[in-house]
């Protein structure tokens, strides 16, 4: 959803996202493949993982207050999980994604 503000110079958005994906591939190096097994004996590889969801909101607002001055705040929350192997049913949380991001961007043009 976006909407436009004091005649165009400020514009706010609201996005909603839900992804779910059954696979996905990553590449391994933990011994998960044996190296015994491959001709070519590697010890790492890619391979199939549980997949996961990831779904959460992002707000921004661009305003332009003067002719040479640009400004811009984003917020983004993410709750996202990743699936346990099959043998386990459930999600854990997924690491390297942040939950709540906050970016702040100020342009002033001389």
């Amino acid at each position: 959803m976006e909407q436009s503000l004091a005649h165009g110079r400020v514009r706010a958005s609201a996005t909603y996202f839900y992804t779910r994906l059954q696979e996905v591939t990553t590449f391994d190096f933990s011994g998960y493949i044996n190296p015994s097994n491959d001709p070519f004996g590697r010890f790492g590889g890619y391979r199939n993982t549980g997949g996961g969801l990831a779904r959460g909101l992002e707000l921004s607002l661009q305003a332009r207050p003067t002719r040479t001055t640009d400004v811009q705040l984003a917020y983004t929350y993410t709750n996202a999980d990743q699936r346990q192997p099959s043998s386990v049913p459930g999600f854990i949380p997924a690491f390297g994604i942040s939950a709540q991001m906050f970016t702040a961007y100020v342009n002033q043009r001389v």
